[in-house]
């Protein structure tokens, strides 16, 4: 295939922004990142991968410090853990030739 019949990778990265922001429309996701964008080998398409922040927490190991100074004061009961915030990673793949998308799948780092 030839490289001139290919979408400009910007036109991929808008239309990926714009999918995801469609998607998750009055859901709020904080902190949205272009992480990686690839070409597949067969040149059909753009791999465009998105990172953004969660607002659905989850807890995680022991607040350390507030343990630390609850047993200094004689307080041996384990405190309330941390709350911590999930990053999560999309990928969305574009069409090369045609700038649609094609699916958007989760993507492990």
């Amino acid at each position: 295939m030839s490289q001139s019949t290919l979408i400009p990778v910007k036109e991929a990265i808008r239309s990926a922004r714009d999918y995801m922001q469609s998607v998750y429309k009055g859901e709020p996701i904080t902190h949205l990142l272009l992480e990686e964008v690839r070409l597949s080998e067969d040149e059909r398409h753009w791999e465009i991968t998105y990172g953004f922040d969660t607002q659905r927490e989850y807890r995680h190991g022991i607040n350390r410090l507030r343990t630390t100074r609850s047993i200094l004061d004689g307080d041996f009961q384990d405190s309330e853990p941390t709350p911590k915030f999930i990053r999560e990673y999309k990928l969305i793949v574009i069409d090369a030739h045609t700038g649609e998308v094609e699916r958007m799948q989760i993507r492990t780092v």
